[in-house]
């Protein structure tokens, strides 16, 4: 910026047009029309617009000629940041909460060591000092309850979770 004044100052002081001058006052009169029109200041224009330049740009529908016949690529949002599936997710946690809430307590253990702890239905039972037949009954029978609560609030299959 200072070099781009410098040579400004010498061009008036030796009375050479300054072209860039009216091109500059364009470009600014732009920006600020820009930012208006974003509702944000020119400061915070141009800190969006240098973040936007370093973040890059790719075209999915720009590919070499080799390949341009091929489908246009897709690129899938990130799931992990998708407001619908967050919020899908949550949803699913809810009702399977509730579900959950309906079972007694050693229904409850049941589930909770084999889907959240990971445990084999042998661990389970030693855990609750039950026999691992015991505890495949108790899991059945669970999941039959749970499926119970589901169908009750609309859930009719997995499919309806997502």
């Amino acid at each position: 910026m200072r070099v781009s004044e410098e040579i400004g100052t010498y061009k008036k002081e030796h009375n050479m047009p300054i072209l860039q001058e009216q091109r500059y006052d364009e470009i600014l009169k732009n920006r600020i029309s820009q930012a208006e029109k974003m509702g944000m200041d020119v400061t915070r224009w141009r800190q969006v617009a240098v973040e936007l330049r370093m973040v890059g740009l790719l075209s999915a529908s720009s590919r070499s000629p080799e390949n341009e016949n091929q489908s246009v690529p897709e690129f899938p949002a990130n799931d992990d940041l998708n407001p619908d599936v967050l919020t899908g997710q949550r949803e699913v946690q809810t009702v399977l909460a509730a579900a959950m809430k309906s079972l007694p307590e050693r229904y409850q253990a049941v589930i909770r060591h084999y889907y959240e702890g990971g445990k084999t239905m042998r661990e389970i039972g030693d855990a609750l000092g039950i026999n691992e037949s015991r505890v495949s009954q108790i899991h059945r029978a669970a999941l039959e309850r749970m499926n119970q609560t589901l169908k009750a609030a609309g859930i009719h299959s997995a499919d309806n979770l997502l």
